[in-house]
Protein backbone atom coordinates (compact mmCIF):
# COMPACT_ATOMS: atom_id res chain seq x y z
CA UNK A 1 0.00 0.00 0.00
CA UNK A 2 1.59 3.62 -1.18
CA UNK A 3 1.35 6.90 0.88
CA UNK A 4 -1.60 7.53 -1.47
CA UNK A 5 -3.70 4.67 -0.64
CA UNK A 6 -3.21 5.25 3.09
CA UNK A 7 -2.33 8.98 4.27
CA UNK A 8 -2.05 8.36 7.40
CA UNK A 9 1.18 5.78 7.11
CA UNK A 10 4.20 6.71 8.10
CA UNK A 11 7.20 7.08 6.15
CA UNK A 12 9.77 4.31 6.85
CA UNK A 13 7.11 2.26 8.35
CA UNK A 14 6.38 -1.12 6.28
CA UNK A 15 2.84 -2.25 6.95
CA UNK A 16 2.44 -5.95 5.80
CA UNK A 17 -0.82 -6.85 4.02
CA UNK A 18 -1.82 -10.47 3.84
CA UNK A 19 -3.58 -11.24 0.59
CA UNK A 20 -5.86 -14.34 0.59
CA UNK A 21 -4.68 -17.23 -1.34
CA UNK A 22 -7.61 -18.27 -3.32
CA UNK A 23 -6.04 -21.70 -4.73
CA UNK A 24 -5.44 -23.27 -1.45
CA UNK A 25 -9.08 -21.78 -0.28
CA UNK A 26 -10.48 -24.30 -3.46
CA UNK A 27 -8.53 -26.65 -2.66
CA UNK A 28 -9.76 -26.77 1.08
CA UNK A 29 -6.67 -25.78 2.84
CA UNK A 30 -5.95 -22.62 4.65
CA UNK A 31 -3.50 -20.96 7.27
CA UNK A 32 -3.46 -23.34 9.61
CA UNK A 33 -3.13 -26.20 7.78
CA UNK A 34 0.58 -26.58 8.58
CA UNK A 35 1.19 -30.09 7.00
CA UNK A 36 -0.72 -28.70 3.38
CA UNK A 37 -2.88 -31.88 3.20
CA UNK A 38 -5.32 -32.22 0.79
CA UNK A 39 -8.90 -33.48 1.72
CA UNK A 40 -9.49 -36.65 0.57
CA UNK A 41 -12.44 -35.87 -0.87
CA UNK A 42 -10.32 -33.37 -3.39
CA UNK A 43 -7.82 -35.80 -4.66
CA UNK A 44 -10.73 -38.34 -5.49
CA UNK A 45 -12.26 -36.20 -7.22
CA UNK A 46 -8.55 -35.81 -8.96
CA UNK A 47 -8.39 -38.79 -9.37
CA UNK A 48 -11.92 -39.65 -11.15
CA UNK A 49 -11.47 -36.27 -13.42
CA UNK A 50 -8.38 -38.46 -14.91
CA UNK A 51 -9.68 -41.70 -14.62
CA UNK A 52 -12.23 -39.96 -17.64
CA UNK A 53 -9.60 -38.48 -19.25
CA UNK A 54 -7.64 -41.70 -19.60
CA UNK A 55 -10.75 -43.07 -21.38
CA UNK A 56 -10.60 -40.13 -24.18
CA UNK A 57 -7.33 -40.02 -24.30
CA UNK A 58 -6.55 -41.81 -27.44
CA UNK A 59 -8.72 -39.91 -29.21
CA UNK A 60 -7.69 -36.52 -28.30
CA UNK A 61 -3.89 -37.57 -28.50
CA UNK A 62 -5.05 -38.55 -31.86
CA UNK A 63 -6.12 -34.95 -32.76
CA UNK A 64 -2.98 -33.39 -31.40
CA UNK A 65 -1.27 -36.09 -33.56
CA UNK A 66 -2.98 -34.83 -36.28
CA UNK A 67 -2.35 -31.27 -35.80
CA UNK A 68 1.82 -31.97 -36.00
CA UNK A 69 1.02 -33.65 -38.92
CA UNK A 70 -0.43 -31.32 -40.68
CA UNK A 71 1.86 -28.40 -39.35
CA UNK A 72 5.11 -30.75 -40.22
CA UNK A 73 3.65 -30.88 -43.56
CA UNK A 74 2.92 -27.58 -44.32
CA UNK A 75 6.58 -26.19 -42.64
CA UNK A 76 8.88 -29.32 -43.42
CA UNK A 77 9.76 -27.36 -46.78
CA UNK A 78 9.28 -23.78 -45.79
CA UNK A 79 12.50 -21.08 -46.28
CA UNK A 80 12.96 -19.91 -42.61
CA UNK A 81 10.90 -16.81 -41.76
CA UNK A 82 8.22 -15.80 -39.72
CA UNK A 83 5.12 -18.04 -40.82
CA UNK A 84 7.79 -21.44 -40.34
CA UNK A 85 8.81 -19.99 -36.70
CA UNK A 86 4.90 -19.82 -35.59
CA UNK A 87 4.05 -23.50 -37.33
CA UNK A 88 7.17 -24.79 -35.51
CA UNK A 89 5.98 -23.12 -31.90
CA UNK A 90 2.41 -25.03 -33.24
CA UNK A 91 4.51 -27.93 -32.97
CA UNK A 92 6.70 -27.35 -30.41
CA UNK A 93 3.03 -27.16 -28.27
CA UNK A 94 1.22 -29.80 -29.89
CA UNK A 95 4.38 -32.39 -29.62
CA UNK A 96 3.87 -30.89 -25.33
CA UNK A 97 0.46 -31.23 -25.34
CA UNK A 98 0.91 -35.24 -26.45
CA UNK A 99 3.62 -35.75 -24.28
CA UNK A 100 1.56 -34.91 -21.39
CA UNK A 101 -1.71 -36.37 -22.20
CA UNK A 102 0.39 -39.44 -22.58
CA UNK A 103 2.09 -39.62 -19.86
CA UNK A 104 -0.88 -38.92 -17.76
CA UNK A 105 -3.38 -41.74 -19.10
CA UNK A 106 -0.04 -44.69 -19.78
CA UNK A 107 0.94 -44.09 -22.99
CA UNK A 108 4.53 -44.03 -22.25
CA UNK A 109 6.03 -44.73 -25.39
CA UNK A 110 3.61 -42.03 -27.27
CA UNK A 111 5.09 -39.68 -24.34
CA UNK A 112 8.63 -40.89 -24.66
CA UNK A 113 8.09 -39.63 -28.37
CA UNK A 114 5.96 -36.81 -27.74
CA UNK A 115 8.74 -35.17 -25.58
CA UNK A 116 11.52 -36.05 -28.02
CA UNK A 117 10.16 -34.50 -30.76
CA UNK A 118 8.98 -31.26 -28.12
CA UNK A 119 12.62 -30.98 -27.42
CA UNK A 120 14.11 -31.13 -31.16
CA UNK A 121 12.09 -28.92 -31.89
CA UNK A 122 12.60 -26.28 -29.69
CA UNK A 123 16.24 -26.91 -30.38
CA UNK A 124 16.51 -26.40 -33.92
CA UNK A 125 15.96 -24.19 -36.51
CA UNK A 126 15.52 -27.25 -38.84
CA UNK A 127 17.30 -25.75 -41.58
CA UNK A 128 19.52 -28.41 -42.39
CA UNK A 129 17.69 -31.43 -44.64
CA UNK A 130 19.39 -33.68 -41.80
CA UNK A 131 17.23 -32.04 -39.09
CA UNK A 132 14.36 -31.97 -41.31
CA UNK A 133 15.27 -36.22 -41.72
CA UNK A 134 15.47 -35.95 -37.76
CA UNK A 135 12.01 -34.37 -37.54
CA UNK A 136 10.08 -36.63 -39.70
CA UNK A 137 11.67 -39.83 -38.15
CA UNK A 138 10.14 -38.66 -34.86
CA UNK A 139 6.78 -37.46 -36.03
CA UNK A 140 6.60 -40.70 -37.88
CA UNK A 141 7.34 -43.14 -34.64
CA UNK A 142 4.20 -41.18 -32.91
CA UNK A 143 2.03 -41.63 -35.88
CA UNK A 144 3.13 -45.56 -35.99
CA UNK A 145 2.56 -45.70 -32.15
CA UNK A 146 -1.13 -43.94 -31.69
CA UNK A 147 -2.02 -46.34 -34.75
CA UNK A 148 -0.68 -49.51 -33.52
CA UNK A 149 -1.63 -49.24 -29.75
CA UNK A 150 1.49 -49.42 -28.38
CA UNK A 151 2.09 -48.07 -25.30
CA UNK A 152 4.75 -49.65 -22.84
CA UNK A 153 8.26 -48.03 -23.25
CA UNK A 154 9.51 -51.49 -22.86
CA UNK A 155 7.45 -53.51 -25.48
CA UNK A 156 9.35 -55.03 -27.68
CA UNK A 157 7.92 -52.99 -31.07
CA UNK A 158 8.91 -50.19 -28.98
CA UNK A 159 12.18 -51.39 -28.62
CA UNK A 160 12.17 -51.29 -32.59
CA UNK A 161 11.15 -48.47 -33.35
CA UNK A 162 13.19 -46.36 -30.40
CA UNK A 163 16.36 -48.23 -32.02
CA UNK A 164 14.86 -47.12 -35.42
CA UNK A 165 14.66 -43.69 -34.45
CA UNK A 166 17.86 -43.54 -32.79
CA UNK A 167 19.60 -44.77 -36.26
CA UNK A 168 18.38 -41.62 -37.69
CA UNK A 169 19.83 -39.46 -35.04
CA UNK A 170 22.81 -40.95 -35.48
CA UNK A 171 23.12 -40.79 -39.07
CA UNK A 172 22.02 -37.31 -39.40
CA UNK A 173 22.69 -35.97 -36.50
Amino acid sequence: MTRLENPAAKPGIIQVIRVTNFLKRKLGITFEDAEGEIPPDKVAEAEKCIKDCAGHAAEKMGEFIELVIQDWNKMRDMDLGDERTRIAQNIYINAHEIHDLAGLCGHDLCAYFGERLRDYIGQTDLSVNAQRVISQALVDAIQVVHMKEIKEIDDPSATELKAMVQKAIDKYG
